[in-house]
């Protein structure tokens, strides 16, 4: 397999991956509550122009709440 179909395979996980976590209606539950610290996390990677050093990123989840 060639690196660009590997990268279109993981993109396409990810896109779903994303989708599932938006398509979550707001409730009060636990699980509820750590999609929505994933969101946080997304949405501050999205502010960020799509890209953090990975310390930059392990900091985010930290404010996040995201283990």
């Amino acid at each position: 397999m060639d690196e660009a179909t590997r990268l279109r395979q993981a993109l396409r996980i990810l896109e779903s991956q994303i989708s599932g976590l938006l398509a979550v209606p707001p409730d009060q539950t636990g699980e509820a509550a750590a999609k929505s610290d994933v969101l946080d996390v997304l949405r501050r990677v999205s502010g960020a122009g799509g890209r953090l050093h990975k310390l930059e990123l392990h900091q985010v989840a930290r404010e996040s709440g995201v283990s």
